[in-house]
C-alpha cells in the first residue's frame, strides 16, 4: 500500500485512507471507488436494451412468418409485426428491466 496526496489540502496521507486526518476533505475516487451504480446510466441502459430486444424480436418473429409463409412472406411477416408489437414490447421491459437490475447486461453492470 502506498501514500497519495489529499484531494484538499495536498498533504500525503495513505492510499486506503476515506478522508484526510488534517483537513477532512472526502479522497473518494480510483483508488477508492464508490459502491452502487448511476441511475441515470441504468435507465438509459435499460432503454437501449429494451429498443434492441424489441427490434430483434420482431425481425425474427416476422423471419419465421415469412419462412411459413414463402408466396406471401412480405404480407406474412407485416401481420406477424403488428399482431406481435405490443406483447413483444411488454416482454422486451420485462427482459430488460429484469438482466439490468442483476447487471448481465453490458453497460449495467457494477464497476469492479
Amino acid at each position: 500500500m502506498g501514500m497519495v496526496f489529499c484531494r484538499g489540502c495536498g498533504k500525503e496521507i495513505h492510499e486506503t485512507a476515506p478522508a484526510c486526518p488534517l483537513c477532512g476533505a472526502l479522497q473518494v475516487g480510483p483508488t477508492q471507488p464508490t459502491s452502487g451504480r448511476s441511475v441515470g446510466k441504468l435507465i438509459a441502459w435499460g432503454f437501449v436494451w429494451v429498443c434492441v430486444f424489441w427490434v430483434v424480436s420482431l425481425f425474427f418473429a416476422g423471419m419465421f412468418a415469412g419462412a411459413l409463409d414463402p408466396e406471401n412472406a412480405s404480407a406474412a411477416g407485416e401481420r406477424a409485426g403488428e399482431t406481435l408489437a405490443a406483447p413483444f414490447l411488454l416482454l422486451a421491459i420485462l427482459v430488460s428491466a429484469l438482466l439490468t437490475y442483476l447487471g448481465k447486461l453490458p453497460g449495467t453492470r457494477v464497476a469492479a
